[in-house]
């Protein structure tokens, strides 16, 4: 089968965030209901319905603690309390992001080449008609968002985009020469689903996303830009708050890789606790918002900005990251005393120390990884920038072994692309964790 398409899949990615979600992240990691049609719990970037979209949903949750009951459960249309859907998103927030992303990449895959086999149909009936969508990433977009909401496309879909008029519910349709999504639009509006009254405001908001998604991405008219805090966002969470917005703040800080005073991420149990507190800290501090530790709209609203990058930015193994550079140096540097020291480490396990420490020369204003050093305890992994001139001064980085080979890269690469570069970063404060100078040479 030729290749038609020429969508990519981080312009799906904003796509369906913007037509799934709104733009709001923070039901990314969250089931959902949406109490219309024959839909169960959804969940993820594409909305994945668990009672409708087949095997790979169900086994994917299966293969991360998910059991039969808990599927099943979700395989209903609706009926579950907020303390049992609170339980189920928990078990969803500990799933690790490096498999969740490989899922959604799978999906995304098989959205493109959806898009592939239509074009492909189309063409049967028309080259020419196949040609234009060929040529037409918008209408492109479209075609993989019709899919992902309604299902495979049937023949009629197929009939009308090579041109044919197609009698609906709604009426008699045809698209235009060459078809466009202006026409796709129609078609999705002389549908059942379309044609029924209580689906108007449905159809008509998706619509709209799907134009924000365009202006996001610079295929159409950009669009006022939406307010994508959540509706608990007005209200401030603080040290001493309880409940399921404290819950889903804790996940998201876990997502970000920030931590408790232990250096380990604060427990989704919705109790803003100390450890939780820091974590707030320490993203603020990061993002250069005012520091007390209160997770007010501005610093959710931040947060928000941050997981929207974690979602649709190439990950630090991209050559195209701003600071793929810079990982390959610390990466190198790890291959290097991995070998010296003979550790036992998987190559997942190189790829996110070397991402965790391309994070923390960032947050240390590096420029650049000369050395990269074992402490003598194993513990921690050092990090060095020596001097080139008599103008530069050394500077110096080290993050815990542990929570560095625990740190998925995917995470790393979320947190790196959210950090200011170096020419932007506040002075660097004496490194506290320095190796001794046997280790590391000046």
């Amino acid at each position: 089968m030729p290749n038609n398409v020429t969508i990519t899949h981080d312009q799906l990615r904003t796509l369906f965030l913007e037509t799934e979600l709104g733009g709001n992240t923070r039901n990314l990691n969250r089931f959902t209901y949406a109490e219309k049609g024959n839909s169960t719990y959804t969940f993820g970037l594409l909305q994945f319905d668990v009672g409708k979209n087949g095997a790979d949903v169900k086994g994917f949750l299966k293969e991360n603690g998910f059991g039969d009951d808990d599927i099943k459960k979700l395989s209903q249309h609706g009926g579950l309390s907020r303390t049992e859907l609170n339980a189920l998103d928990i078990k969803l927030q500990a799933v690790q992001q490096d498999k969740i992303d490989q899922f959604i990449n799978k999906q995304l895959g098989k959205s493109i080449a959806g898009v592939n086999a239509i074009i492909d149909r189309v063409g049967m009936q028309s080259q020419a008609a196949a040609g234009a969508i060929s040529k037409d990433p918008i209408l492109q977009l479209g075609i993989a968002d019709y899919e992902n909401q309604f299902g495979p496309a049937g023949p009629q879909f197929v009939g009308f985009l090579a041109g044919k008029s197609e009698k609906l519910v709604g009426g008699t349709v045809q698209a235009g020469d060459p078809p466009t999504q202006e026409d796709l639009q129609r078609f999705i509006s002389a549908t059942g689903y379309g044609h029924d009254n209580a689906n108007t405001k449905a159809v008509e908001s998706r619509a709209e996303r799907f134009g924000e998604a365009m202006g996001i991405l610079k295929l159409g008219s950009p669009a006022k830009a939406p307010n994508h805090i959540s509706d608990k966002a007005g209200s401030t969470l603080q040290q001493g708050t309880h409940g399921h917005a404290v819950q889903i703040l804790q996940a998201d800080l876990a997502r970000l890789g920030y931590t408790g005073h232990h250096g380990k991420p604060p427990a989704a149990d919705g109790v803003f606790g100390p450890d939780t507190r820091h974590a707030v800290e320490h993203f603020q501090h990061d993002h250069r918002l005012t520091v007390d530790g209160k997770a007010g709209p501005l610093t959710q609203q931040a947060m928000q900005t941050v997981l929207l990058q974690h979602t649709t930015a190439r990950g630090l193994t991209d050559p195209r990251h701003p600071d793929h550079a810079l990982f390959e140096q610390a990466l190198a540097g790890v291959r290097t005393f991995d070998a010296q020291h003979d550790h036992p480490t998987t190559e997942q396990q190189r790829l996110n120390m070397a991402g965790a420490l391309t994070v923390e020369a960032k947050r240390e204003g590096l420029t650049r990884i000369d050395q990269v050093v074992l402490g003598d305890s194993g513990s921690r992994i050092y990090i060095a920038q020596h001097p080139r001139s008599a103008m530069e001064q050394a500077k110096f980085g080290s993050v815990d072994t542990a929570t560095a080979l625990q740190t998925p890269v995917t995470q790393s690469s979320a947190t790196a692309t959210a950090l200011p570069t170096s020419d932007q970063a506040p002075p660097t404060p004496p490194q506290p964790h320095q190796p001794s100078r046997s280790s590391l040479t000046i």
